[in-house]
């Protein structure tokens, strides 16, 4: 199994969107899947070179389940977002190249408001969104993942709150709105993740059981929570290296007498030093 450093080592290299930090949610998530004994296929709308594709293959076992990639690569005349310019050559020279084989990958050349289940079948784990980026696709492409799932499966939509596509926004919402089984629970990093209400509870546990809050401090990153569909939807920031020092070095002083002697001088130099770029 490729590890998510060989990953970050070949994606450098791919032309795409598709960025660091939500790769490595997307492998924490899959771990925790894992851990938990949730397997299942893996589905994306939306390749271009492979970027997200090719992390996305390192959660499938090729012998029991399938990496499904959806796009319409050279057939831009059905592009009708604009909404990148995927080649299906350039993808499946990358895909060897990092894997070496193409077992478990199968390909669907096609527009995405055409898929059926038969093509995505009913067993996905984890279905990714980046196809094309108007309301409607937005909205057919859950519905697609949404018959795809299984039950303690992933949607993940990129793009969300991205102003030049405020159709994926409507989209999600008109999803939402007529789904109510479906809520919103992680928004990071340009992508927001999808569940079912009912595993919701159960997401949290695994989180707690698989470490999240280390995961979350050795990686910088700080969480806010709130409320979206009647959710807690936890929205994933990133610290710069000096805030993150100075944070746990304010967290360490909390033990102490001394802290509240000096808790007001470093509330007051905390503002300034967060502007400082780093």
């Amino acid at each position: 199994m490729k590890s998510f450093e060989e990953y970050l080592n070949i994606s450098k290299a791919i032309n795409g969107w598709f960025d660091q930090d939500a790769a490595r949610i997307f492998y924490f998530l899959n771990n925790l899947q894992r851990e938990e004994g949730l397997f299942g296929n893996i589905f994306e709308i939306g390749v271009h070179h492979g970027k997200s594709a090719l992390l996305l293959g390192i959660f499938i076992d090729p012998k029991k389940h399938k990496l499904i990639v959806n796009d319409i690569f050279d057939q831009q005349e059905l592009n009708i977002s604009n909404s990148g310019l995927g080649s299906k050559e350039i993808f499946k020279k990358n895909y060897l190249k990092f894997f070496n084989s193409d077992g478990g990958l199968q390909i669907i050349e096609k527009p995405s408001r055409e898929l059926s289940v038969g093509d995505t079948s009913n067993s996905c784990i984890f279905f990714s969104i980046d196809g094309g980026h108007s309301a409607d696709e937005t909205y057919n492409d859950l519905l697609t993942a949404k018959n795809a799932l299984l039950n303690e499966g992933i949607i993940a939509v990129d793009d969300y709150f991205n102003a030049g596509f405020p159709g994926v926004s409507e989209g999600v919402c008109r999803f939402l709105i007529e789904n109510e089984d479906f809520v919103p629970w992680i928004y990071c990093f340009n992508k927001l993740i999808i569940i079912k209400k009912t595993e919701v509870n159960n997401y949290k546990e695994m989180l707690v059981k698989n470490d999240f809050e280390n995961f979350c401090k050795d990686n910088n990153y700080f969480i806010n929570q709130m409320k979206f569909f009647e959710n807690d939807l936890m929205i994933f920031r990133k610290r710069s290296s000096l805030n993150s020092i100075l944070f746990n070095i304010s967290n360490k002083l909390k033990k102490y007498r001394l802290f509240k002697k000096v808790a007001p001088f470093i509330l007051k130099i905390f503002p300034f030093i967060r502007k400082i770029k780093v």
